[in-house]
């Protein structure tokens, strides 16, 4: 479990050292929604039903039964499998973090979400990256916490998915969604999730950095290797006593709002609470 920092000249690198310490190798997998792609290029999601290798053929009865519109699916001819985008702000955290892990001696391993399996989790730390809607290892590995994303809300509204608070303390918010400019739209505050937890080991730990939007993964990223922002993180752990009596800190989810100027530069990223996360059960191998 990773420890509390204590005041030093380095706090991001005290934040990480018993993450790296457990494992100099760990694994930051970014998340790569997949989608149908059709012979002008034009991509069609398709958040659920069975899937194959990128550039396979779509059953059109698949694509009927499980891409995110019909509509359009009908008419576009054949379609393959692509699952080769990934945010701008998912790549700049993953920046963020192999630089800064990099700087303490560790050497991160960088994989797709589909390709995490049960011998990473139980062989090194793991920095999934992505809310469980675009991160397909989020949504199966990460234990059901007070925080939840959900959504999308419309189908006419691409950013309208939503971090849902089951146990809202006095102050909180049920919902904590995206905020856009009332007349141009464009995107103005994020929200993300930060959270450490154990793996199906006990001696190995997941992390979680993943926002409504790719701008709140890049915020949350931001929180957690910026100064600012880890001692903003760990004094309220400790001000909420989320640590046990040999000075560690119990998993935890960890709500940011995330400020964001032209719909895609973080400004910053500051807080809003804490809350505990239940110990997850051991997964069967994937």
């Amino acid at each position: 479990m990773q420890e509390p920092v204590s005041a030093s000249a380095d706090p991001v690198g005290s934040f990480w050292a018993p993450f790296i310490k457990e494992d100099r190798s760990p694994v930051i997998a970014y998340a790569d929604a997949m989608f149908l792609i059709d012979g002008s290029g034009d991509l069609f999601r398709f958040r659920h039903g069975a899937f194959d290798n990128r550039g396979a053929s779509v059953d059109s009865h698949l694509a009927m039964q499980f891409a995110a519109n019909p509509g359009l699916v009908v008419s576009a001819g054949p379609l393959f499998y692509d699952n080769g985008y990934t945010g701008t702000g998912d790549l700049r955290a993953m920046a963020m973090l192999i630089s800064q892990l990099a700087h303490q001696g560790a050497t991160p391993l960088v994989e797709s979400s589909y390709d995490i399996s049960t011998d990473d989790l139980k062989q090194h730390n793991v920095i999934l990256l992505g809310s469980s809607a675009e991160n397909l290892a989020v949504a199966q590995l990460v234990p059901t916490g007070d925080f939840l994303f959900e959504g999308p809300a419309s189908s006419r509204d691409p950013w309208s998915n939503q971090i849902v608070n089951s146990r809202p303390r006095p102050g909180e918010q049920l919902r904590y969604a995206t905020v856009r400019d009332p007349v141009t739209h464009v995107l103005q505050e994020d929200y993300a999730l930060v959270s450490f937890q154990p793996s199906v080991t006990p001696d190995h730990q997941i992390a979680v950095l993943g926002g409504i939007d790719t701008t709140g993964t890049e915020g949350a990223a931001q929180m957690v290797t910026t100064r600012a922002g880890v001692e903003e993180l760990t004094n309220a752990l400790s001000q909420d006593r989320i640590v046990t009596q040999s000075n560690r800190f119990h998993p935890f989810q960890a709500l940011v709002r995330v400020d964001v100027k032209k719909g895609y530069q973080v400004l910053g990223a500051r807080l809003v609470t804490i809350h505990p996360l239940s110990e997850p059960k051991p997964t069967g191998d994937r």
